[in-house]
């Protein structure tokens, strides 16, 4: 007999129940100028992506191997004031005011079999409050895996693959993600709050050493997340006063803290440029 999928919400972390689900970005709240830009499915604290689970598409199906608790991360615009309300099927999940964005707070989630519809909506103030933005929703289903697991073959590790998945501009005097940077992208320090900032590259898989490049010159290795090109102390970034001009940003992750033992998972580039 074939059991059915059911849609089971998830246990609120708030004591509140909220049945609205946000509507789609309305031009009359805030004219739809920040948005949600990508869920990806994460550690618990949101350092680390699930691999496979990267970037969460509209309808996903997900198959969990293990029952280690995870998380629902959402990347958005430049918010360094306001916050982002996650609900599931209706039911209110978390209010975030600070990036990492986690529709759970730190101790995560340990999902069960069925159906889940998660929303992300962002707000101008904390706590939900002040101007209405954008809004994005995906439909995911948690799938059991088989309850056997066949294990690799003694003295054979499993494959860690390692990318970059992407470069994401920090402010370093208050640890919040400003915006993820792409090719191209433009830093208008005019625009922003702090001028000193940082970049912290996020990977997929786990690496034991991030090789940073500024204009192809050595900027220095990172042995521990957050992987940021200009360091920190356990998630407190330091910060680079950026100049005007434009840079070319290059991050390798090893498998081995000692390069010549490790191999190189893929790296990748970013040219940005800095104006005033």
């Amino acid at each position: 007999m074939v059991s059915k999928l059911v849609r089971a919400p998830l246990p609120s972390t708030d004591p509140r129940s909220d049945p609205i689900i946000p509507r789609a970005p309305d031009p009359k709240e805030g004219g739809g100028s920040l948005r949600i830009q990508e869920f990806s499915m994460t550690n618990a604290d949101g350092t680390l992506a699930v691999p496979g689970s990267e970037v969460i598409k509209p309808h996903s199906a997900v198959k969990l191997w293990t029952r280690v608790p995870i998380n629902i991360r959402a990347f958005t615009e430049t918010i360094e004031s306001g916050s982002v309300v996650f609900r599931s099927n209706g039911i209110l999940l978390n209010t975030a005011n600070t990036a990492p964005y986690l529709a759970y707070p730190k101790a995560g989630w340990r999902p069960t079999r069925g159906l889940y519809e998660i929303t992300a909506t962002i707000f101008s103030l904390p706590n939900g409050q002040g101007v209405r933005y954008g809004g994005r929703k995906i439909d995911l289903t948690i799938i059991d895996p088989p309850e056997v697991i066949v294990a690799p073959p003694p003295n054979v590790s499993p494959p860690n693959e390692l990318d970059i998945q992407r470069f994401v501009l920090v402010n370093a005097d208050t640890n919040i993600d400003i915006r993820t940077l792409s090719s191209g992208s433009v830093i208008e320090l005019s625009k922003l709050t702090s001028r000193n900032l940082n970049i912290r590259a996020d990977i997929v898989g786990v690496p034991a050493l991030v090789e940073f490049l500024l204009d192809e010159k050595h900027l220095r290795n990172e042995l521990a997340a957050p992987f940021a090109a200009w360091s920190d102390d356990r998630g407190n970034y330091f910060g680079w006063n950026l100049q005007s001009g434009t840079y070319k940003l290059t991050a390798y992750p090893w498998s081995k803290a000692n390069k010549e033992a490790g191999s190189r998972g893929n790296g990748a580039s970013i040219f940005f440029t800095v104006k005033e």
